[in-house]
């Protein structure tokens, strides 16, 4: 038998543990580490991004100060919940990998297995409340994106009553995932977790699937009035990627297909969620700070752009069939917009008597 080398990578491997086990403990590294690390990375340049552009709006802006500072608040609150979860996630690797390392079911099982430790609670804490933030952001836009009226309210009242459901499993997932023997692999707590991630992540398509819905139906409709030049930055590909947190559905079902089906590859996903959220949320906050995010007059600000801001005419005086895609809230304040702490610089000049757009 040939003596063991450096080379030899057999004389070193794990001894007595089965190819599944070895393959979860590596994948989960690889989530705790790298993969959050990098979703982390991408999260933290966008937040002083944001950071910094809504200082400078501060300075600058001579109304509206309020809401500037309840963005700055809101984000610098998600932030640092994102924050505390992968430093949180970090230690508990570190407390696997390295202090338990002999743990007899493997690394991950240890992982798993430890939910109800203080520094777990915290880290679970954390997950849920960028969770909560980013859900209610996301009621927010589909609110702002259907015009804020009626129909507004009635678009989001299916999400908010699933934002609520949402709210009540996690806290009980929490209840449940810090008491001992219970953790998210269990028998008893995937009940919970499963019952959790299917109703946040059925959250997250509906609301997907309405803003990119009633993005799509702006786009056709202005397009066919006002050419394609005029929608790129609101109506673009990318520009519904961002406003609808595609990034962060698509994410969402892929762990959640993973999980369910006990597949070890979900640890690459759950372990960078909370980043992903950050980082949808963001792109959002900076879309919306730059005026290039749809907004409750967007539409009357494109007609207006169009002709020269004035009244959205033909060469002919008749008016343009654009009202469907006018809101109330548009015709009644123009240039009023305010989201995120933000104010619309395009401002409808020259509206007679409230006619229709």
């Amino acid at each position: 038998m040939d003596a063991p080398t450096l080379t030899n990578s057999s004389s070193w491997g794990p001894i007595g543990e089965a190819s599944s086990t070895i393959l979860a403990d590596d994948l989960n590294l690889i989530a705790s580490t790298t993969i959050n690390g990098m979703a982390y990375g991408v999260s933290l340049p966008l937040f002083f991004i944001c950071f910094q552009e809504l200082l400078r709006r501060v300075k600058s802006a001579r109304a509206q100060r309020h809401q500037i500072f309840f963005t700055l608040g809101y984000i610098f609150l998600l932030f640092l919940f994102a924050t505390l979860y992968i430093a949180t996630d970090s230690y508990q690797a570190r407390l696997a990998y390295v202090n338990n390392r002999n743990y007899p079911l493997g690394e991950a099982a240890y992982d798993q297995a430890i939910f109800f430790l203080p520094v777990s609670v915290m880290g679970l804490f954390a997950y849920f409340a960028v969770n909560w933030l980013t859900d209610a952001i996301m009621i927010w836009r589909l609110y702002i994106v259907y015009g804020g009226g009626r129909m507004a309210k009635f678009v989001t009242a299916l999400p908010a009553l699933i934002f609520l459901a949402s709210f009540a499993t996690s806290c009980a997932t929490l209840n449940k995932s810090i008491s001992i023997s219970l953790s998210f692999w269990t028998d008893v707590a995937p009940k919970f977790v499963l019952a959790y991630y299917s109703i946040t992540i059925a959250f997250t398509i509906l609301c997907t699937i309405l803003l990119v819905g009633r993005l799509l139906y702006f786009r056709h409709q202005t397009r066919k009035v006002l050419g394609s030049s005029s929608t790129s930055h609101y109506l673009g590909v990318a520009a519904m990627i961002v406003e609808s947190a595609a990034l962060y559905t698509v994410w969402g079902i892929l762990f959640l297909v993973l999980y369910i089906i006990n597949n070890p590859a979900q640890y690459l996903f759950l372990a960078s969620l909370a980043s992903v959220q950050t980082i949808a949320l963001l792109l959002i906050v900076i879309r919306v700070n730059r005026g290039t995010a749809w907004q409750r007059n967007t539409t009357l600000n494109l007609s207006t752009e169009a002709f020269g801001g004035s009244t959205a005419r033909n060469a002919s005086g008749v008016n343009l069939k654009m009202s469907v895609m006018t809101t109330k809230d548009s015709i009644s304040n123009p240039g009023k917009s305010k989201e995120f702490g933000t104010e619309s610089d395009l401002v409808a000049h020259d509206m007679e008597h409230g006619s229709a757009i």
